[in-house]
């Protein structure tokens, strides 16, 4: 039986370090910062890890976020913003040993919710 994305990297601990290395380079960035200053962390890493998971195929899904859209619409995000933090969370992917195809999966998952993400 094939393992799920989840399985095959570790479940939820590897996610979330790997979800808290990927906020530590988006927070440490200029530009994406400002985005994060009233931002509990713990609770929005947390709350990605959750998302993640579920995208991996977590056997229970954790995930109970607000639709991307409306999480989102307060913030304005920009394309190019939108493009950098993907640049960066597969950054992280690679550098956490996650394989290229795998990371083209879930980067595929990323890019579908462009459309809730950046501003009109």
């Amino acid at each position: 039986m094939a393992k799920t994305l989840f399985e095959k990297y570790g479940g939820f601990s590897t996610i979330s370090l790997l979800v808290s290395k990927f906020y530590d380079k988006v927070t440490e960035d200029d530009e994406l910062s400002p985005y994060f200053d009233q931002v509990d962390m713990a609770k929005l890493i947390q709350h990605q890890t959750d998302f993640i998971g579920m995208v991996m195929g977590a056997p229970a899904n954790q995930y109970t976020g607000r639709e991307l859209a409306e999480a989102h619409k307060r913030l304005r995000i920009e394309p190019a913003h939108f493009e950098k933090v993907g640049a960066l969370l597969q950054e992280t992917l690679t550098e956490g040993g996650v394989e290229e195809y795998d990371i083209q999966t879930l980067m595929s998952v990323v890019a579908k919710t462009r459309p809730d993400v950046i501003r009109d």
